[in-house]
């Protein structure tokens, strides 16, 4: 198993690390969708940082794009952050994105977790859209924004 699940006030921390397999993040996503939590959760951050080895495809991706387009029906309203430093994890984190356009959550990839925790933040009010932007364009690229 390489990955843990923390459930947090308002969300879920996904930490997947180590020698990295499709199936860790099937499982990571079983034991996050299979939980009642799931049904109020506001963000889920998925934590890439600490991967030192992947073997996750383009269609292990798919395959969880897939699995999301189902988990929006019941949780619409979900902001999920994928951090990662890696660019290999962050091209794939990319492809994911692109697979999963039709969701109704906003998708954010990150290269570092402050930034992140600031994205999903409940209590982060947008007063102004350009301000949101330079925020966090200043470090990141934000590459969602609904």
């Amino acid at each position: 198993m390489s990955y843990e699940v923390n459930w947090e006030a308002h969300g879920v921390m996904v930490r997947i690390f180590g020698n990295s397999r499709g199936r860790d993040l099937i499982n990571a996503y079983n034991a996050v969708n299979k939980d009642e939590r799931f049904d109020d959760a506001r963000y889920e951050i998925v934590d890439c940082s600490d991967i030192t080895e992947s073997s996750i495809s383009i269609e292990d991706m798919r395959q969880i794009a897939h699995l999301d387009r189902a988990a929006a029906r019941s949780v619409p309203n979900l902001r999920l952050a994928i951090v990662s430093p890696h660019e290999n994890t962050q091209a794939l984190a990319h492809f994911y994105k692109s697979e999963a356009d039709d969701i109704s959550w906003d998708i954010g990839i990150f290269s570092d977790l402050d930034t992140t925790r600031k994205w999903c933040d409940p209590d982060y009010i947008i007063r102004d859209k350009d301000d949101y932007i330079d925020q966090f364009n200043s470090d990141q690229t934000i590459t969602s924004l609904r």
